[in-house]
C-alpha cells in the first residue's frame, strides 16, 4: 500500500537541496544525502555524497545558478520515498562581455529514506528534458 503522508516534507527536501546547490553549502548538502547516495545524470554517475560534491566543481564556470523546484510528485512504501521532481536550473555565465543564462529543465527520478524524523536522498537520477541559451541581465536592468 503506498502512503501519501508526508509528501511536503520530501517536497522540502528537494527544496533544501536546490538551496543548497546555488549557494554551494557543502554542509547543508551532506545533510540531505545518505553518505552512499547515488546521483547520476548525462555524463555522471557517483556513489557517495563525497564524489558527488567533487562533480559540483562544473558549476564553478557560473556566475550564479538558480534551481526552481516545480511539481514534485509520489508516495511512501515502508519507510522510501519514490517520486520525480521537476526543476527549471538556470546557470548564468559570461560570454563576449555580456551575460546569457543558460537553463535546463529537468525531471528527477528521487528515492528518500526515512530514519526516525530524518529524511535523506537515497538516489537522485536527473533526466535533462530540455535546454535553452539566452541573453541574460545579471541583477535588475538599468
Amino acid at each position: 500500500m503506498i502512503q501519501i503522508a508526508h509528501h511536503g516534507d520530501t517536497l522540502a527536501l528537494a527544496q533544501a537541496y536546490a538551496r543548497a546547490v546555488d549557494e554551494r553549502d557543502l554542509e547543508l548538502l551532506a545533510k540531505l544525502m545518505r553518505p552512499d547516495v547515488r546521483m547520476a545524470g548525462p555524463g555522471f554517475e557517483t556513489t557517495s555524497r563525497i564524489a558527488f560534491f567533487e562533480t559540483l566543481k562544473i558549476l564553478d564556470r557560473y556566475r550564479a545558478t538558480y534551481h526552481l523546484v516545480g511539481n514534485h510528485t509520489g508516495g511512501w512504501v515502508g519507510d522510501e520515498f519514490q517520486g520525480d521532481t521537476y526543476c527549471v536550473a538556470s546557470h548564468l555565465y559570461a560570454h563576449d562581455g555580456g551575460v546569457r543564462k543558460f537553463d535546463m529543465g529537468i525531471r528527477y527520478a528521487d528515492r528518500i529514506v526515512r530514519e526516525g524524523t530524518q529524511l535523506q536522498f537515497r538516489e537522485r537520477v536527473l533526466t535533462v528534458v530540455w535546454t535553452q541559451d539566452l541573453a541574460a541581465t545579471a541583477g535588475m536592468p538599468s
